[in-house]
């Protein structure tokens, strides 16, 4: 059950952080917003990298920097296409 629960969390956390980063990317710059809510993620991170189990590597800080840089340059494309797209079309 609890994994479901994560789930629905996660879903409902990522549907709302995009819906809420494109209305802001249409009146500010995509970049601004996406360093905004990247810094705003942190503490968050900081919080679970204590508190869940185990010591990470060199290797898997290496990747989980290079995923991190990946995945902030997939949000500020997202962020500049529902800025001039519209959001139903840009989403799919």
């Amino acid at each position: 059950m609890l994994p479901i629960v994560l789930a629905a969390v996660s879903a409902i956390a990522f549907g709302a952080a995009d819906f809420s980063g494109g209305k802001a990317s249409r009146h500010a710059d995509p970049i601004a917003v996406t360093v905004v809510s990247q810094l705003l993620s942190l503490p968050l991170l900081i919080v679970l990298v204590l508190v869940v189990p185990g010591t990470p590597s060199g290797v898997d800080l290496g990747w989980g920097l290079l995923a991190g840089v990946a995945g902030a340059a997939g949000v500020m494309l997202l962020y500049r296409a529902l800025a001039t797209g519209v959001m139903a079309v840009v989403a799919r």
